[in-house]
């Protein structure tokens, strides 16, 4: 039942659309452990994911930007790739476990995702900003530059960027997590570990019926 409330739910204080009122939604439900949060693609901080719970419900954690290094903010000067993830990750000693990851590079969201199961990192709640061009059955990512140097840029009225639900969906149900909902701005999906899912909880929401405003410019080939 909570889930189908999470629509209801959504509030703006800091982040860009709902998200803040859908996070503290879904941990008042599942509940916390270590109030821990990793959030990377924040800019300057102003707007983001992860700001209103550190500021007024009292959780830490880091914040990376390839562009922005902000001690006050505890915003650290990064470039996020698939290569360098993991080292980041023990560099600023990240637990394996943690209550939140909020994802948004723009470009290799899935791959740095992937590493990160792969490596062992398991946190309880992950957002991911998805790219709402593809339609569903499109399972579309941009390319893992691991082996080379990521140095890509494309024309953004292409919009292409990112991965679409489908493909992320896919990768959560690989590592056994699950998708339970996606923003009325259809911009970041939310996903949670399936074994800390509330008893009786469904196993996934209905995009499509949610969320009929997306912009499908790129089909399935």
């Amino acid at each position: 039942e909570w889930q189908r409330q999470i629509a209801g739910r959504e509030r703006k204080v800091f982040s860009q659309n709902g998200e803040d009122g859908i996070i503290e939604h879904v941990f008042s439900s599942i509940g916390v452990t270590d109030k821990y949060f990793v959030e990377f693609g924040v800019e300057n901080g102003e707007e983001c994911n992860t700001r209103y719970i550190a500021e007024k419900l009292a959780w830490t954690g880091v914040r990376w930007d390839g562009g922005h290094d902000i001690p006050s903010r505890n915003i650290h000067k990064e470039r996020i790739y698939p290569g360098n993830i993991i080292k980041l990750f023990e560099k600023y000693e990240v637990p394996k476990q943690f209550d939140l990851l909020s994802v948004d590079v723009d470009t290799y969201d899935l791959w740095v995702w992937r590493t990160l199961l792969k490596g062992g990192y398991r946190p309880r709640v992950v957002v991911v900003e998805f790219n709402r061009n593809f339609q569903r059955g499109c399972f579309a990512t941009f390319p893992d530059p691991t082996g080379s140097t990521p140095r890509v840029w494309w024309p953004i009225e292409d919009q292409v960027m990112g991965a679409s639900l489908d493909a992320l969906d896919l990768l959560a149900r690989q590592y056994e997590y699950v998708l339970i909902y996606t923003d009325k701005a259809t911009v970041n999906a939310f996903f949670i570990r399936k074994d800390v899912l509330p008893e009786g909880a469904l196993d996934a929401l209905d995009y499509e019926s949610l969320h009929p405003g997306a912009i499908p410019l790129h089909k399935p080939p």
